[in-house]
């Protein structure tokens, strides 16, 4: 065989990638990042709820790891938000470009791929939704779904508290279980030799006075607690001597 015959086998080099082609390959990469930042928490929720992430590390990822009088860290929110629509505007864009260049984009086929895998991260919220009861495990409405999800934390606040025995108003907890608390303190009162240990999680706070969330309360009903300036009225058995007051 010749070597013009052998040349005519072989495929041609690959020719430098075009600009067009270095346009679509950044924003379909940037497409993919973004939406891995926006659906951040979803992947958290879901990570969590296989048992493959820690507790405390599903509420860092899921509230960008901040406590406060907010029910999610606001910053984080508007993060996420304005990722997904960036991430948006960007598949829109290289849509049209493989649309209307395909013939002529030689990064068509990997442009496609990285594009594939965006729309699949983007909908995670949805498929996180349909598949594990909420995007990100709290929906900051249901009371008894949201104990569910927080039951281990809440569970280890009372370990904590057979440990260390310290009573008072606004107890600070320790860093691995301030999540569990919206001000990352809880209210202690009783002893449990006495029977009258009840431990006060707050879950919703005002700035000066109120709040609501969940009671250790074993022995008797935490009815007429003082929560933080609201008394406990017609507090719900959860289980295992649990309560919610204050809550939906």
């Amino acid at each position: 065989m010749t070597a013009s015959g052998k040349n005519a086998l072989q495929p041609p080099a690959p020719g430098p990638i075009s600009r067009r082609g270095r346009v679509a390959l950044l924003l379909a990469s940037a497409a993919v990042g973004l939406f891995v930042v926006a659906t951040l928490e979803s992947w958290a929720w879901m990570a969590y709820s296989w048992r493959v992430l820690p507790l405390q590390m599903w509420w860092f990822l899921d509230n960008g790891g901040s406590n406060g009088l907010l029910p999610e860290n606001v910053g984080a929110v508007l993060v996420r938000s304005a990722s997904y629509l960036v991430g948006l505007a960007m598949t829109v864009a290289v849509s049209v470009l493989i649309v209307r260049h395909r013939r002529t984009l030689n990064t068509f086929r990997l442009t496609v791929a990285l594009m594939c895998l965006a729309v699949a991260i983007g909908i995670t919220p949805w498929a996180s939704s349909a598949l594990f009861q909420g995007t990100n495990g709290l929906t900051h409405r249901d009371a008894l779904q949201d104990f569910r999800t927080l039951r281990p934390g809440l569970d280890r606040v009372v370990e904590w508290f057979a440990d260390n025995g310290e009573q008072g108003y606004s107890v600070e907890l320790p860093a691995t279980l301030g999540f569990v608390s919206v001000t990352g303190t809880v209210d202690v009162a009783g002893s449990e030799q006495a029977g009258t240990l009840t431990i006060f999680v707050p879950q919703w706070a005002r700035l000066v006075d109120d709040a609501g969330g969940y009671f250790y309360s074993p022995a008797a009903s935490p009815a007429g607690y003082d929560m933080r300036g609201m008394a406990c009225e017609d507090p719900t058995p959860i289980e295992d001597g649990w309560w919610t007051c204050g809550m939906a």
